[in-house]
């Protein structure tokens, strides 16, 4: 859907299940930014809330279809943290498929929650997504997305 206010077009658009079922992004085109929502957490590793149909593969999807429809300028607001820019989202969207490679490969050894948790699979990380000793609740989460 697109409004048009003050001069300028303002796109909401519907990119599919990520943190829950029901969020969006909005484009305000004159302006060349985007607020992603809690599809993008700038402050900490994100919260998958599978229980209301959110989902890694959808956090996924949801972050490449909105990077795939702006440009390298564009303007970032993320749900939670500062302003930023296309390139922290460009290596968001490899953490995510990063750590859903990691869990998801653990749970095809048969790797029960506890032992996906223990297993650090954020370790190596950057730590501008967060406090790796905090992300046990984002693992949780992929780990719990993947299994339904």
């Amino acid at each position: 859907m697109t409004f048009h206010f003050n001069g300028g077009d303002i796109e909401l658009l519907h990119a599919g299940v990520a943190h829950t079922a029901g969020k969006g992004p909005v484009t305000f085109r004159r302006q060349n930014a985007v607020h992603f929502g809690d599809g993008y957490n700038k402050l900490d590793y994100p919260f998958i809330d599978a229980d209301s149909g959110g989902s890694i593969d959808g956090m996924i999807r949801f972050c490449e279809t909105v990077y795939a429809k702006l440009d390298e300028d564009t303007i970032v607001i993320p749900g939670h943290g500062e302003v930023t820019d296309m390139a922290d989202v460009a290596a968001y969207i490899e953490m995510l498929k990063t750590v859903r490679q990691r869990v998801k490969a653990l749970i095809d050894e048969g790797k029960t929650m506890g032992e996906v948790l223990a297993a650090n699979v954020t370790e190596d990380l950057d730590e501008s997504f967060g406090d790796v000793s905090q992300s046990l609740g984002f693992i949780n989460r992929v780990y719990t997305s993947l299994r339904k």
